[in-house]
């Protein structure tokens, strides 16, 4: 792995930087994916849509799908740079589950019907994984899709889905086969959440977004919309899981958060002094960046292995475990920081750093979403060490 980048790829880093401070106010924090605001969604969709005009938000697809022709290292950089400055994502699911699956899996008419969507922030998914009895197991899942000549016919339920109050789209994992073994019997489908027989009651989470218990009855999907093969759902999910640049986006998000309450502590001062002559406050955050470090080079080995088309065997589940154990030591470390102004939240007097602590620690209670830290262990163990699966 070379950890250098090019000139022009730091030229380009400079563009985004560039444009982010010209489009992008100074004072803006991310917004929840889930926010039940209206006005945020739009907000998220206006200004990706202005992304997009740069074939930037998957610049490493090509331009006939939307894209910008780019690589990989590219598009690495260019989340390092967006979701440092926690620029806004209006269709996550789609950019980093739904789009690289279907990309790489999809038929050609699959590709050219969502993918430019996609690309433009014009076709919003939502995500169809999780059931009341189907969540880091995912395999146990019950919807079931049978097909009936040249459509399936789908009955279940899901739970938690994220984006499904404004979603466009469901991005269903279905059972095709209940006789086949359960890692065997899956299927993926892109579903109109339209579509006659969707319910959708939405809920707040811990973190004030909107998650989602969707119902579908007797709900009509042309078999059309079957992506890639029959029975190949599980194959996908996991390159969907590890195949993408998730774990660096989130560094970027945690890697600003660090750098404001390290500012906020060189501007601060508690007992005379500013905060940052305290030793204890520069051993928590030296232990913040070295942390944060190790997982940046883990996130950057993943995506740079796919670029090397070489196979992922457990980088990803690394990766992803450094990532799920970094934000709780980070959000205990740094309340340890601000003290009692550590729980407070955004939009409350006082925050500090506009409430980001108090953000990353409420997000502890998703660290299950795409396997808990003890499903990574077992991918790790499996793929990587090579050890026998439990019975």
């Amino acid at each position: 792995m070379d950890f250098s980048f090019t000139p022009e790829q730091e030229r380009f880093r400079l563009e985004v930087r560039e444009f982010l401070d010209r489009e992008l106010p100074r004072d803006h924090h991310d917004i929840l994916p889930g926010t039940p605001d209206r006005a945020e969604v739009e907000f998220a969709r206006a200004f990706e849509r202005k992304v997009a005009a740069h074939g930037w938000l998957l610049m490493h697809w090509p331009k006939e799908y939307g894209g910008g022709g780019a690589s990989l290292i590219e598009q690495g950089v260019f989340a390092e740079e967006y979701y440092y400055r926690h620029a806004p994502s209006a269709n996550p699911i789609g950019i980093f589950a739904a789009g690289p699956i279907i990309f790489t899996f999809g038929t050609d008419e699959q590709k050219r019907r969502y993918l430019p969507g996609i690309a433009h922030s014009e076709l919003i998914f939502a995500e169809g994984y999780s059931e009341p009895e189907a969540g880091s197991d995912l395999a146990s899942l019950r919807t079931r899709a049978e097909q009936r000549g040249d459509e399936y016919v789908v009955n279940g339920q899901k739970a938690f889905n994220t984006l499904a109050h404004y979603g466009d789209v469901l991005w269903l994992a279905a059972r095709t086969d209940p006789d086949a073994p359960r890692h065997r019997g899956i299927s993926l489908f892109v579903v109109d959440m339209h579509a006659p027989g969707i319910t959708v009651r939405p809920h707040k989470g811990l973190d004030g977004a909107l998650h989602s218990d969707v119902f579908l009855e007797n709900v009509h999907v042309p078999a059309a919309n079957l992506i890639g093969e029959k029975n190949k759902g599980w194959q996908y999910i996991g390159f969907g899981l590890y195949g993408n640049i998730t774990p660096l986006r989130e560094w970027a998000r945690l890697k600003r958060t660090l750098d404001d309450l390290a500012q906020y502590c060189r501007e601060t001062e508690r007992d005379g002094r500013p905060m940052s002559k305290d030793p204890l406050v520069r051993h928590r955050l030296t232990e913040m960046a070295l942390d944060l470090e190790c997982w940046h080079w883990l996130a950057w080995k993943t995506l740079w292995m796919q670029h090397a088309e070489q196979p992922i065997a457990h980088e990803g589940a690394l990766a992803k475990l450094y990532q799920r154990e970094a934000i709780p030591r980070f959000a205990k470390a740094a309340r340890e920081v601000l003290g009692p102004l550590g729980i407070l939240s955004r939009g409350s007097r006082g925050a500090p750093i506009a409430g980001q602590i108090e953000h990353w620690a409420t997000r502890q209670y998703a660290n299950h979403a795409g396997g808990t830290p003890d499903i990574q262990r077992n991918v790790i163990a499996t793929r990587g060490l090579g050890l026998p699966r439990g019975t």
